[in-house]
């Protein structure tokens, strides 16, 4: 099968498989899929380099765990906040860069938890934190 995506060359896959029944399993969905766990990996890459993963610190196999949560309940509240932006600059999640969304953030942080600002003040950076995140998309 021969697989265009839009700014790469053309790809030919050979699919082997036992699901035979071609009107039931098209050949362009394990594509498909094969496409997505690639996504999946660059995501585990992007929350070992960006989110500072690469090295864990701790010695306990207790501390391991709670470390390796603690990045992943960050990066989750990341991709939400990534998530949010996109819905309101109507851009696809998957062009966002983590590492621009995560450097987004620590420019807007000290601004967002002031406690005496308006919530139109916050309204106000939190616009300007999704414009900052979706402002340098990377090639879908």
């Amino acid at each position: 099968m021969t697989v265009p995506h839009p700014g790469f060359r053309v790809t030919t896959c050979y699919l082997i498989t036992t699901l035979l029944n071609a009107e039931v399993y098209p050949a362009s969905e394990p594509v498909d899929l094969y496409s997505q766990c690639w996504d999946v990996e660059l995501f585990f890459r992007d929350i070992k380099t960006t989110m500072g993963m690469d090295i864990l610190r701790c010695k306990t196999q207790d501390m391991f765990r709670k470390e390796i949560l603690m990045h992943l309940t960050a990066n989750n509240g990341i991709r939400c906040l990534m998530g949010e932006a996109a819905k309101a600059k109507d851009v696809r999640v998957p062009r966002m860069s983590l590492k621009g969304s995560v450097q987004a953030l620590r420019q807007c942080e000290p601004h967002l938890n002031q406690a005496t600002s308006s919530r139109q003040d916050r309204q106000l950076v939190s616009g300007c934190l999704y414009e900052s995140m979706t402002g340098k998309l990377v090639a879908a």
